[in-house]
């Protein structure tokens, strides 16, 4: 008698092997469809609206608005439904008009990129591995991006200036045609009981004069079937020599300048956690869930008359949903 229930006790707690990983690609997929339905799924003002679609062509297209006939070059046109012309009732216009010359824009220019690491690992320990690598980067050639273009604006009311045909002056950016990178990265894992510990920290200096920090920590803690991992990245940048928000009218045009926000002051912030169900033979179900804000800082000399009522680097938020399955 007592065999026998010492036979079933043990038939009662067995489980088949397939149960945690049901329940972790369960949670998967349900947070991917939440994911996919606020991003993609499209709300009540958002049906039937079609979004700017940029082209270079500069083909005439014949528009009637009312009373009124036009023939505007189709790079002006945001929409790509109302560049096959007709009767419309209004019609959005964009343009990038740079005056003089574009061959920043346009050339045949190539682009070489040359890296070197170097690294070294030690082991301090039974508990303890550590990192340092050395990083060495070389760009030259064609490094502007012919498509970010810089506002021209009044050095006092800030208001942009008009240009041919009422349209908005812009300029092509440009930036050097060589860049060169420097960085060092350090990282120790360091076994606490049954955790793990993950820190990191990466420097960053570039002859463009952009300067960066990256934090990044990790700690790993296992339970009975799976583990949870919190994550935590700070990242700080300067701005580069040639970052500027806006252009203003009689300056003088510099030798280089861009807009684009990765060459700005900025911060960034992750907070995650990840969910790992171990399996056999090295095996695992992983989702990771991660939240990402970044927010930077416009130029002081930027926030002149009507744009200082204007955030000029506005924050992005962003959340991350990855679900993965090793074998």
């Amino acid at each position: 008698m007592d065999r026998a229930r010492i036979d079933l006790g043990s038939l009662a707690k067995r489980r088949s092997g397939w149960f945690a990983p049901a329940i972790a690609f369960f949670v998967t997929a349900c947070l991917s469809a939440v994911v996919l339905a606020y991003y993609f799924a499209p709300g009540p003002p958002g049906l039937g609206g079609e979004l700017p679609e940029p082209t270079d062509a500069t083909r005439p297209v014949a528009l009637t608005i009312g009373p009124a006939r036009f023939r505007i070059p189709a790079n002006y046109v945001q929409l790509a439904s109302s560049r096959r012309g007709g009767t419309l009732s209004e019609v959005s216009l964009a343009a990038m008009l740079p005056p003089g010359d574009a061959s920043n824009k346009r050339g045949s220019e190539s682009k070489t990129v040359a890296d070197l690491l170097v690294g070294v690992t030690q082991v301090f320990g039974p508990r303890t591995l550590g990192r340092l690598d050395y990083s060495f980067s070389r760009s030259s050639g064609y490094l502007t991006d012919p498509y970010k273009v810089l506002s021209v604006v009044d050095p006092v009311t800030g208001a942009p200036v008009p240009g041919p045909g009422a349209l908005d002056v812009v300029l092509f950016e440009s930036r050097p045609d060589a860049r060169t990178k420097h960085s060092l990265f350090a990282q120790v894992k360091r076994q606490v009981g049954r955790d793990v510990l993950d820190g990191s920290y990466r420097f960053m200096t570039d002859d463009w004069g952009v300067v960066s920090h990256t934090l990044d920590l990790r700690w790993r803690h296992p339970f009975r079937r799976f583990y949870l991992q919190p994550h935590v990245r700070l990242y700080r940048q300067g701005a580069a020599d040639f970052y500027r928000r806006v252009l203003f009218d009689g300056d003088p045009l510099p030798q280089h300048a861009s807009a684009d926000y990765r060459l700005g002051e900025l911060d960034g912030t992750t907070l995650g956690l990840k969910l790992g169900v171990p399996l056999s033979r090295g095996r695992e179900w992983n989702v990771r869930i991660e939240s990402y804000e970044q927010s930077g800082r416009a130029p002081p000399e930027a926030e002149v008359g009507a744009l200082a009522g204007f955030d000029l680097f506005p924050t992005v938020d962003a959340l991350i949903v990855q679900a993965g399955y090793r074998f």
